[in-house]
């Protein structure tokens, strides 16, 4: 698999052009029960490590031929394990453009730690995942290595929050019995709300999930999220699926390009239609003919997701 995909239009970010610093294996200190990845025993640190000078290449490359909002570092499963993450982010804020911002996507588990929170000083954007506040429900839907403490990662969180410069956002995902009750909400909505974040986005599941776990409904959904609105200064995001500009950039995709895209993140069929131009498509339907990439339901929206 390729350490560079996309660029995918994010719902909330724009054009993204994602960074995989876990590109051969899924290695990842949760399990997360919602994952779009493939399920995989959980890790306290990774094993395969992709040389610095191998991300830079494949990022000063894509940067000439994408163009993005958001440079998008994210892993096969978790990026804070990534041992080289100062260097490479140093690296990085010196060959990218100011015009694009450089985020990184964490669960949040290792903010506790010193060394991690200093790798992240030079970003603009970190955007943290809060599921649960009470243990039974953490262990059930984020599956952490056994390592972990959960009243650790709550402080490292904090921490994190008071001292970084740039923008924080938090995301909170809900899951149908699992943490999906008004307390569990409301003990989020308060632990959030007493922090210097920028935005928090709430959701549920809405692509192909690792384990059978269902999504809540827009109904509870919006009946979860009244506990955020509580805090008039919270600035809520709840998810609605935009729609690409008609005059975006259509993306064209090789088999392995295409197959590593739609691994990572499984593709809607109108996101498909949208974005890809008409020889990536006919290379889409001829995989589903041929069985190496299935069509899949979740809620009201059709995904091709790849065959394992």
């Amino acid at each position: 698999m390729e350490i560079i995909f996309g660029p995918v239009h994010s719902r909330r970010f724009g054009r993204s052009l994602g960074v995989d610093l876990s590109p051969y294996a899924k290695q990842c200190n949760f399990d997360c029960v919602y994952c779009e990845l493939q399920r995989a025993k959980s890790v306290e640190s990774m094993k395969t490590i992709v040389p610095v000078d191998e991300v830079v290449n494949a990022v000063q490359k894509a940067i000439v031929v994408h163009k993005c909002d958001v440079l998008t570092l994210t892993a096969n499963g978790e990026p804070t394990l990534y041992p080289h993450l100062k260097e490479l982010i140093s690296t990085l804020k010196i060959i990218v453009p100011d015009s694009i911002k450089l985020l990184l996507l964490t669960n949040g588990s290792l903010l506790w730690r010193d060394d991690v929170r200093e790798c992240l000083k030079k970003l603009d954007i970190v955007k943290f995942s809060c599921d649960a506040l009470e243990e039974k429900a953490f262990k059930h839907i984020d599956r952490p290595h056994s390592s972990l403490s959960l009243e650790q990662i709550k402080e490292g969180i904090i921490r994190f929050c008071e001292e970084f410069q740039g923008e924080i956002i938090a995301e909170v995902l809900f899951v149908k019995g699992i943490n999906d009750t008004h307390a569990q909400a409301q003990a989020i909505a308060a632990f959030l709300a007493a922090l210097p974040i920028h935005r928090v986005d709430i959701g549920s599941i809405d692509r192909p999930p690792a384990y059978k776990v269902e999504a809540i409904s827009e109904e509870s959904l919006e009946s979860l999220a009244a506990h955020f609105y509580a805090y008039p200064h919270l600035n809520v995001s709840l998810p609605k699926r935009s729609k690409i500009q008609q005059d975006s950039i259509l993306q064209s995709y090789d088999t392995d390009e295409l197959l590593g895209l739609i691994k990572r993140r499984p593709l809607s069929v109108i996101d498909a239609q949208k974005m890809l131009d008409s020889q990536t498509l006919a290379l889409l339907y001829q995989l589903c003919q041929k069985g190496t990439i299935k069509q899949c339901r979740v809620g009201e929206n059709e995904f091709y997701q790849v065959v394992d």
